[in-house]
Order: structure tokens, then sequence, then C-alpha cells
């Protein structure tokens, strides 16, 4: 996923493989999305290192704006989203759902659970 997926507009995210580099904008995402349920930087920095993560970021104008950490389970037959996080500002312009679909198709299972708040009618 070195390849840009998009962007087909202006204002049309990039999704792209993040990594290690990706630490600091990650955990800053995580912790403006998710607050005190975000994840802690060791286990951020975990996610986008170990092997087999999916790690995912969404790119406009050269800022990270989303992000998705996603793993096997089950003998790779079902994928877990474990996490989906989109920038206050840039939410409710399909960056999340461009996020999920790149990481239901680089999963590579046939199930996928994404696992929500039940208060996050929005998503």
């Amino acid at each position: 996923m070195d390849d840009p997926k998009g962007p087909d507009g202006p204002n049309q995210a990039a999704i792209r493989t993040a990594t290690w580099r990706d630490l600091r904008s990650i955990t800053e995402l995580e912790s403006l999305c998710f607050g005190k349920d975000s994840w802690p930087w060791l286990e951020l920095l975990a996610a986008l290192t170990i092997p087999g993560t999916i790690r995912i970021k969404a790119e406009l104008n050269g800022q990270a704006v989303g992000f998705a950490i996603g793993d096997r389970r089950s003998g790779n037959e079902l994928g877990w989203v474990a996490s989906l996080g989109v920038h206050p500002e840039y939410r409710r312009r399909g960056v999340a759902r461009l996020l999920l679909a790149a990481c239901e198709e680089a999963l590579r299972t046939r199930r996928v659970r994404l696992t929500l708040r039940t208060s996050n009618e929005a998503a």
C-alpha cells in the first residue's frame, strides 16, 4: 500500500501505509479522537511496527487526518479493525469510509469486525 490510493480530487484524502515515523501524528489523532480512552503511545508504536499489523493513514495536503489499525484473528479467517479515527475537522467527508475499505482490503479475510461505542451514532 505504498502507492497512495486517491486522491480523486482536491478534497479527497490519499490512503497510505503508516510507519513508526507517523507515531507522533497517529498519537495526536488517537488522543484527539478518543480522549481518555486512547491507546498509549507504546501500544501505538507496537501497532506501527509489529509485522502483520495493518496500519494505514489518510493524508490531505500532506497532513495525516485519519488512521486505521487492523489485524487478523482466528487463523486469518477473521479481521479486526482495532482502531479507526478521523480528525474532527475532517469528519463527514468520507475519510473513514476510505480507511475502512482500505483496511478491509489489506486484511484479506472472509469476515471483518469493527467495534463501536453505542454512543457513536455518526459511525
